[in-house]
């Protein structure tokens, strides 16, 4: 699971004061992180992976015997993480001069190809003499054949590439070389067994998710399970869209602008709000290539600036920056929000929520109400999160951004006003908030439920719950009322029932209690289950079945023409669609997980865990999106 995203943007202003800092003078330190040569590990689980790999690779070639195999190591990060630089950074700590030996086996022709660089590897090896000031490859005595030879070291990339159309074709041959230290090149059988061998793999982001594949068919005839078995060693590395994402955005900008400008910065220094903007864009497509590639099309030397016209046009920029992987665009719709409640705990969640989604680009959709109603504050607070957010960044500002959040509203005056007293047309685009007006009764319609003027309350609730599921792809959970919900039973199991209906996913936060608790406790996410109904599914006796049979047909449209509509067949529809059962519509958690989510009070844990969720259902639909 990702690092919390801070509430305020204290990590904004780090990243921002890294990448503005004058470029005269020397690299900006930042604090609590201790650079690994010219490479900035920013989690402890990296600092540990890059310690240890190191150590792996000092011992081994400290060795004063002749070891049986090569020491076998990999490396794993999404593109754009920087697997070659780590590796340098790695080799330059243990002042190893010679440079290794770079193989790319999308390159390679043939088996003949790869064997012949490792035959030339053994022949350097075994003629290379080390002078005493030159003892870097090796650390012992000066007799035996371990003085004799030098360590080579190969890094192969792209290892796990295809061979002859087969997938992951390249694992069988390396078996005999990792774990016998022979190869046959040219009919003859060579020995190497002093040397390193560095694998940098690019179907999988992490160690765990490549030895996963053990599961697929087309691994196992690869021979995946044993070349796995044959490693020692493996480095994971993140990329700048991974978090702190900011922090290492600013180090990688950094960089890329202080080479384009050269030796000579003199007063250069980026525009802060343009800077701000490319610190929280959505996604770098390509990870550090992207950011590179930004840098290289950007017109930093004109004027001495980095400004918003220096920017490539937005048809370039597209190539290598997006709002993520959860777009509504590439997802197909928004992620629905369902429940309220002003307490200071339920905000936070709010807040953290919608801050991990849109960071993956997630439009967030909602059916409450501005400044009327219960709620009305939900749609205020969110409007200015997104106030908080920079402009998007784009080389031409003007036109109308695809959303962040979707406001779904009764098409009436009062909605209309209420809305443009709050947030005027024109903010609205620049905030990236969208309103729509979901059809209104008709007059034949409020005739029909004119003699219990409730009914016309709850089909307009309907509605206007039906055009947000309809418009989205996915819903979220929490807290809601239990009572005075004015309609036939709480908005939120309404909602639940219409996406269930719809077989979409759901993820439901419970341990904020309301009617998110009651809801999760028919879909079987409590522990332990219970079979009783809770009181917000017992109908007040004003609902009675008769009333609600004059709009029935209206509660019902097609294709759901069997929708419970009375609050005891709610119910009944929840437990039928409980967690476990077959009509439970995967959302990509795992049994404990949902049961996790849903017991859980801890923001950053609950949105991490809709966020994980959500990445992995959605994985399909974006091969640029890691599975979690």
């Amino acid at each position: 699971m990702s690092a919390p995203i801070p509430l305020d943007d204290p990590a904004l202003d780090q990243a921002l004061a890294i990448v503005t800092a004058d470029y005269n003078g020397p690299r900006p330190t930042i604090s609590g992180v201790d650079p690994f040569g010219d490479l900035f590990p920013f989690t402890d689980a990296e600092r540990a992976h890059l310690g240890a790999m190191r150590d792996l690779i000092e011992q081994y070639v400290a060795r004063q015997d002749d070891p049986r195999r090569p020491l076998s190591l990999a490396v794993f990060g999404p593109p754009g993480s920087g697997k070659s630089f780590a590796v340098e950074q790695i080799l330059n700590k243990l002042k190893l001069t010679a440079k290794p030996i770079t193989v790319n086996l999308t390159q390679a022709s043939d088996a003949s190809a790869l064997s012949g660089v490792l035959a030339q590897a053994q022949a350097h090896a075994d003629a290379a003499m080390p002078a005493p000031s030159r003892w870097s490859w090796f650390k012992g005595k000066k007799s035996g054949s371990f003085a004799r030879r030098a360590v080579p070291v190969i890094f192969f990339d792209e290892f796990d590439a295809p061979r002859d159309g087969a997938p992951y074709g390249w694992l069988a041959w390396f078996l005999a070389p990792m774990q016998d230290g022979q190869f046959l090149h040219n009919g003859n059988i060579i020995t190497l067994r002093r040397a390193v061998y560095i694998f940098a793999g690019g179907t999988a982001p992490t160690m765990r998710q490549f030895s996963e594949f053990d599961r697929l068919p087309e691994f196992q005839r690869a021979k995946g399970p044993d070349f796995i078995s044959r490693l020692r060693g493996f480095l994971d590395l993140c990329g700048p869209n991974e978090e702190p994402r900011m922090l290492r955005r600013a180090v990688l900008f950094r960089a890329e602008l202080s080479r384009a400008i050269g030796g000579n910065p003199g007063s250069f220094r980026p525009d802060p709000d343009l800077m701000k903007s490319l610190l929280r864009a959505g996604r770098y497509r390509h990870g550090a290539r992207s950011i590179a590639a930004l840098v290289d099309l950007s017109d930093t030397r004109k004027n001495r600036r980095f400004e918003w016209q220096d920017l490539p046009e937005d048809h370039l920029l597209g190539l290598h920056i997006d709002r993520g992987p959860l777009d509504a665009k590439l997802i197909g719709g928004s992620i629905a929000f369902s429940g309220y409640d002003e307490t200071a705990e339920v905000q936070n969640m709010w807040r953290t929520v919608a801050r991990w989604l849109w960071n993956e680009g997630a439009t967030l959709s909602y059916a409450g109400r501005w400044a009327s109603g219960p709620g009305g504050w939900l749609m205020k607070f969110l409007g200015e999160e997104l106030r908080r957010r920079p402009a998007e960044p784009r080389a031409h500002r003007r036109g109308k951004p695809d959303p962040w959040l979707e406001n779904f509203l009764d098409d009436i005056k009062q909605e209309r006003d209420s809305v443009d007293a709050e947030v005027p047309i024109a903010d609205r685009d620049r905030l990236g908030l969208k309103v729509t007006f979901a059809p209104h009764l008709t007059d034949k319609e409020r005739e029909r439920a004119a003699s219990e003027p409730w009914l016309c309350s709850a089909l307009e609730h309907f509605r206007r719950r039906l055009a947000v599921t309809d418009a989205s792809v996915a819903r979220f959970v929490v807290a809601g009322a239990r009572s005075g919900h004015k309609g036939r039973f709480p908005g939120i199991a309404e909602e639940v029932m219409l996406t269930l209906a719809q077989r979409k996913p759901i993820y439901v936060a419970g341990a904020f209690g309301g009617a998110a608790a009651d809801v999760g406790s028919l879909l079987g996410l409590a522990h332990p289950r219970r079979g009783e109904v809770p009181l917000s599914f017992q109908a007040e006796p004003w609902e009675a079945e008769g009333s609600l049979s004059t709009i029935a047909d209206e509660l019902r449209p097609g294709p759901w023409t069997e929708l419970p509509i009375t609050a005891g067949e709610v119910a009944v529809f929840l437990k039928a669609h409980a967690l476990g059962g077959p009509k439970w519509p995967d959302n990509a958690l795992s049994f404990e997980e949902n049961r996790l989510l849903f017991a859980s009070t801890n923001s950053d844990e609950v949105a991490g865990l809709v966020r994980a969720g959500l990445l992995r259902l959605f994985a399909k639909a974006d091969p640029a999106t890691p599975a979690l």
